[in-house]
C-alpha cells in the first residue's frame, strides 16, 4: 500500500513523502496473542522499539517530524479472540496502549490513522469482527485516531485476497490511495 499511498498523497499536496514501514506479518497487538517468533507491539515485545528508532532515525535524516502513522493490524489478535486465549477488550486496551506509547515518543497530538481488519477467509468472522468493533471503539474514544480505511469487509466480495488473510495488490492499492485521500481531507 506504500507505494499507490505516497503516490496519491504526492499528487494532492506536492510535497515529498517519506514513508517507514514498521510493520511485521504475523504480530500481534497483545502479548496473549503472540505466535511463535512473530514478536508484539505489547510492552513484552520488541517491535515497538524497533518502530521508534527507525522513525527516530527518519526524522534526522529528512529534517521532519513523525507526521502520522497508519496502523494495519489485528488478524494475529482476531485468531487469538476466536481460539479464547484473549478477549476484544484485552486488544482494545493494547491497542491503545501502544497508540499512547507512540504518542509518548512523538507527542500527544500525533494523528493515527486506522485500516480496519478485514475477514479471514477460513475462521468465523467473530474475532475480526471484535478487533474491527475496537478498532472503531479507538477511533471513537481518542482524540486525532480515525478510521481510514473501512472497505476491508467487502474485500472478500472484490476477491481482493491473495490467500485466506493477506490482500492482493489490487487491494493495497485501493487501501493506498483512499488512506491518502483521507488524510489528505484531514489536514
Amino acid at each position: 500500500m506504500a507505494p499507490a499511498f505516497a503516490k496519491r498523497l504526492h499528487e494532492l499536496n506536492g510535497q515529498p513523502v517519506y514513508m517507514v514501514t514498521a510493520a511485521r506479518g504475523g504480530a500481534s497487538c497483545h502479548r496473549k496473542a503472540e505466535m511463535a517468533n512473530y514478536d508484539t507491539w505489547d510492552t513484552s515485545g520488541n517491535l515497538f522499539a524497533l518502530a521508534v528508532e527507525k522513525a527516530k532515525m527518519s526524522e534526522t535524516k529528512a529534517g521532519l517530524p513523525l507526521s502520522g502513522i497508519i496502523w494495519m493490524q489485528g488478524e494475529r489478535d482476531a485468531n487469538a479472540i476466536l481460539a479464547g486465549q484473549l478477549t476484544a477488550s484485552e486488544y482494545q486496551s493494547a491497542l491503545e496502549n501502544v497508540i499512547q506509547r507512540f504518542r509518548e515518543k512523538f507527542g500527544k497530538k500525533l494523528p493515527i490513522y486506522i485500516v480496519e481488519t478485514a475477514y479471514q477467509q477460513d475462521k468465523a468472522p467473530t474475532g475480526c469482527e471484535d478487533v474491527r468493533n475496537a478498532q472503531l471503539s479507538v477511533s471513537k474514544k481518542m482524540k486525532r485516531v480515525y478510521i481510514s480505511y473501512g472497505e476491508t469487509g467487502e474485500f472478500a466480495q472484490r476477491k481482493w485476497f491473495k490467500d485466506i488473510v493477506h490482500y492482493n495488490q489490487e487491494a493495497l492499492n485501493d487501501i493506498g490511495t483512499k488512506t491518502a485521500e483521507f488524510i489528505y481531507k484531514k489536514k
